[in-house]
């Protein structure tokens, strides 16, 4: 019974951020790392976009969190470059570990 109301919870929550991570605003943190991404799928280096300027890059490398700047990068190349693309990488995370605790707890 448990199992079955953490996976009703995991989808409850899939499906309420499927509706809202599109219209969110980004967070100044998100747009540094999605901007790095952008830089990363371009030149293979996490170059920061500066997008006050045609989304020219800069010469400003970022490596803070680059892993998670990575897999926003995989993201935008599987699913192309959108807010909710780039914010499917925490959500299955989240989910992942959701489900891992509503197995082993």
């Amino acid at each position: 019974m448990t199992a079955v109301l953490s996976l009703a919870v995991v989808a409850a929550f899939v499906g309420v951020w499927f509706a809202l991570a599109e219209r969110l605003v980004a967070w100044s943190d998100e747009i540094t790392h999605l901007s790095a991404a952008q830089g990363l799928l371009l030149t293979g280096r996490p170059y920061l976009v500066a997008f006050d300027r045609c989304a020219a890059l800069t010469p400003v490398q970022y490596f803070r969190g680059l892993e998670i700047t990575w897999l926003a990068a995989q993201s935008y190349r599987l699913f192309g470059e959108s807010l909710r693309a780039a914010r499917s990488t925490p959500l299955l995370f989240t989910v992942l570990a959701w489900l891992a605790y509503a197995i082993y707890a």
